[in-house]
């Protein structure tokens, strides 16, 4: 497919970002990050599944690891939304960002 649907979430990967985030909610991250990982195996070019990733590290305290996921999906987009809402996402990425590397520094 071209790149715009390859950005597009699958009802699949809404579904298991979904799971992921009530996962790591009661504390599994092991299963929050397995499922987080299904979803970038299964749609490598949707940054949504990365931006997940880089959640589930800021939880488990791997800031370096958010750092490059949060850079990864910022390079990716464009982001599933459109219009204002793609650049709220763009934007709320990096504050993401920019809240970890003061964490780190």
């Amino acid at each position: 497919g071209d790149f715009a649907e390859a950005v597009a979430p699958t009802s699949l990967s809404i579904d298991r970002l979904g799971k992921a985030s009530t996962a790591a909610g009661e504390g599994d991250f092991a299963e929050a990050a397995r499922l987080t990982n299904q979803v970038i195996e299964l749609q490598p070019a949707y940054a949504g599944g990365i931006a997940g990733r880089a959640s589930l590290a800021v939880q488990r305290g791997d800031y370096f690891a958010a750092l490059a996921d949060y850079s990864r999906a910022l390079e990716m987009g464009p982001f599933e939304a459109s219009g204002g809402a793609q650049a709220d996402r763009r934007e709320q990425l990096k504050l993401h960002s920019r809240r970890v590397l003061e964490l780190v520094q």
